[in-house]
């Protein structure tokens, strides 16, 4: 799992996008929803490390990096929340108790 910590290093992912499927998880480590949300994504990615690049931003950290993939995606920003991208474009999204190993493994069957 990779933590993106610069706005060129989105940029570049979602440039990128046709290229591999990618999940990129908002985290915001104040928050104990969002704790137990990450532990599930992380489960999630060490399940499936294949099937997509997993990614995540600590918003508390990056919020500038947050808000510019509010702006590139019109997503409207959440923490916790996943975006799942495949085929170069936003498949699914979900946010707060939404986000658990099912739901995140249901995407991957869907492709």
């Amino acid at each position: 799992m990779i933590e993106i910590t610069s706005e060129a290093q989105i940029l570049a992912l979602i440039q990128n996008l046709n290229l591999k499927d990618l999940f990129i998880f908002k985290h915001s480590t104040r928050c104990p929803i969002s704790a137990v949300a990450f532990d599930e994504f992380r489960q999630f990615a060490d399940s499936y490390p294949d099937s997509a690049n997993f990614t995540y931003i600590d918003h508390l950290q990056y919020p500038e990096i947050s808000k510019l993939l509010e702006k590139t995606t019109s997503i409207k920003h959440e923490t916790p929340q996943v975006i799942y991208f495949s085929h170069g474009i936003v498949k699914w999204t979900a946010s707060h108790n939404a986000i658990n190993k099912e739901a995140l493994k249901n995407q991957i069957v869907k492709k």
